[in-house]
């Protein structure tokens, strides 16, 4: 029988259609187009301590820290918890821990895990060794993890002179340093850096530790500051309008009394250890970083020392002009540890211009 051609009635050719239609959309997923305003997910990044230096200037770092701890009492940031628990090992005692964060303006999440090692040093390693994790505050995803050890030191020091910055009633012409380690080094480097200080002295046990790190400083300057280097404090104190610590003793030392300061003198203490004498602490204005935090680590906050209610507020409260220094020639004391938020900021912006700067190392390779 011949077949015959079925004449293609738009009604036929519209089934036909229909049904390719449907069985194409069977066969195969749909694709729907990228949404351009969602995130894409991309390699996380490992940044080593030479990349996150290259991600990150001095300057940078000083206004991400300064910037940060304004904030740090608003609804853009949330502090997370902070623990941690002691190791012994042989001889050694060692104390590990976290902090951790989220800052919603940059859209960053994190944790940092740290080691305090007292021993470390003599074994040419950090003190302090640390690593930070980073995610999407969005997502969840990870976007990175970079070695923190130095940035915990730049950011404590950057930290400390933000807020003695912040509670100062006259420009800080005349510093001291207490310390010629990491932190100490750096906090040189950002009292010439940020502020109009026109006399720099440092103590250490060594004069020549307190001598290299003033030349590390000065090498980088552009403007005159002078440097004086000791190994006594009391000489280095002297006529400071603002005095930093930062020695990690391994026990409550008086390395800096009353009797020696000015009536209105600034001191920062940032070791994990009391570095100033008694008489300081009971008549001097008292801020610190995390209230709960310092009654933890000092006893001398805790109920029955001779710090115990004279906490005047957090650095935060300061910095955002919530809190006011005295106006009288009062001494104030500044005890710091760090903020684990400020660790987040830090390394959020670092993952954030190793990308811009195609730096790091992408852990998934394959992703995005």
């Amino acid at each position: 029988m011949p077949l015959i051609a079925k004449r293609l009635t738009p009604a036929i050719l519209k089934n036909r259609l229909l049904s390719f239609s449907i069985a194409e959309m069977v066969e195969r997923p749909v694709q729907m187009p990228a949404d351009p305003g969602k995130p894409t997910a991309v390699s996380p990044l490992y940044l080593d301590v030479s990349t996150v230096r290259a991600c990150l200037s001095d300057e940078e770092l000083y206004e991400i820290v300064n910037q940060t701890l304004r904030e740090s009492n608003s609804a853009r940031v949330v502090k997370g918890p902070k623990s941690g628990f002691g190791v012994d090992i042989g001889s050694d005692h060692l104390h590990m821990g976290s902090v951790s964060g989220c800052v919603l303006s940059s859209s960053v999440a994190g944790i940092k895990w740290f080691t305090v090692s007292d021993k470390n040093p003599s074994k040419d390693l950090p003190r302090v060794p640390a690593t930070i994790l980073v995610c999407d505050a969005e997502t969840g995803l990870l976007e990175g993890v970079l070695d923190g050890t130095p940035l915990t030191s730049e950011r404590t020091a950057a930290m400390a002179v933000a807020a003695a910055a912040a509670c100062s009633r006259r420009p800080l012409k005349h510093a001291a340093v207490i310390g010629a380690g990491a932190i100490g080094r750096a906090l040189i480097k950002y009292l010439a850096l940020t502020q109009p200080v026109e006399h720099i002295a440092v103590a250490a046990l060594e004069e020549s530790e307190a001598r290299h790190a003033c030349d590390a400083t000065a090498a980088i300057l552009r403007r005159n500051v002078s440097f004086c280097a000791s190994s006594d404090p009391q000489v280095a104190v002297r006529d400071a309008d603002v005095i930093f610590t930062a020695t990690g003793v391994p026990v409550e030392t008086d390395l800096v009394c009353a009797e020696w300061l000015k009536d209105d003198a600034i001191v920062c203490s940032l070791g994990s250890r009391r570095e100033v004498d008694l008489d300081l602490i009971a008549q001097a204005w008292i801020i610190v970083d995390d209230i709960e935090g310092v009654k933890m680590r000092r006893s001398d906050f805790r109920e029955g020392g001779i710090g115990w209610n004279r906490i005047a507020g957090d650095v935060a409260s300061v910095m955002s002009g919530q809190l006011h220094p005295p106006p009288d020639a009062k001494r104030i004391l500044l005890n710091l540890a760090g903020l684990g938020i400020l660790d987040v900021a830090l390394a959020g912006r670092a993952i954030a211009n190793a990308r811009r700067k195609g730096l790091g190392v992408q852990l998934e390779p394959g992703r995005g």
